[in-house]
């Protein structure tokens, strides 16, 4: 399947940079199909263009990466976004991640990286750069990881571990022996326990949980 990508960045020398590592990669399966400077019109690029994955800056004049992305979510459709940033400090990420991101990236990240990222975004995976993961986890309520460890039954567990570990369900599926709908099932469950409203706040509190 091909990958139709939308980059959304202030910076003109960033965004050709971008295209230049992003389209034909992954052996061609990946495409470009817009590039935006501002939210406006990222906004009106997602309408028209229906990408799979959108790479949003998260600090532009303006209205914000943020800003953006909360308006996405409202939509009935919403692609995966990646928040794409050199600024990546906590709040931004938690922001980020609450408004429904699928990652949040470097702009350091590696070429490779950031090529594995986004297919990992458009096949319904997280992807977060290194060290991420570990900033978050002293944010997290007090107790909240014991209280997973609790509240959690045994096959819960285990798959709320093979979600931390980026697997999606139709791999968890297969790897369980449990059909996709159980595997679904679960996973709501999962994310009512835990108060998360997505598969990277699951990760987050059950990696926090030792």
């Amino acid at each position: 399947m091909t990958v139709r990508i939308l980059l959304v960045d202030d910076e003109t020398l960033v965004r050709a940079g971008l295209a230049l590592l992003l389209d034909g990669a992954d052996n061609g399966a990946m495409t470009v199909v817009g590039q935006a400077a501002d939210g406006a019109g990222a906004l009106s690029m997602v309408g028209a263009l229906q990408p799979d994955v959108v790479l949003l800056d998260i600090r532009m004049p303006g209205m914000s990466g943020i800003e953006v992305l909360r308006e996405l979510s409202r939509r009935p459709e919403t692609p995966a976004v990646l928040m794409l940033t050199a600024f990546d400090t906590t709040e931004d990420v938690r922001a980020a991640l609450a408004s429904g991101a699928r990652g949040f990236l470097r702009k350091t990240e590696s070429p490779a990286g950031l090529v594995s990222a986004v297919r990992s975004a458009a096949d319904g995976h997280t992807a977060l750069s290194d060290g991420i993961v570990a900033r978050l986890l002293p944010g997290l309520p007090d107790g909240r990881a014991a209280v997973a460890r609790e509240l959690l039954s045994d096959r819960e567990d285990t798959i709320a571990a093979l979600v931390a570990q980026g697997r999606t369900n139709e791999q968890i599926s297969r790897e369980l022996h449990l059909a996709l709908p159980t595997v679904k099932t679960y996973l709501s469950r999962i994310m009512d326990k835990l108060d998360a409203s997505n598969r990277v706040q699951v990760a987050v509190t059950y990696l926090g949980r030792d």
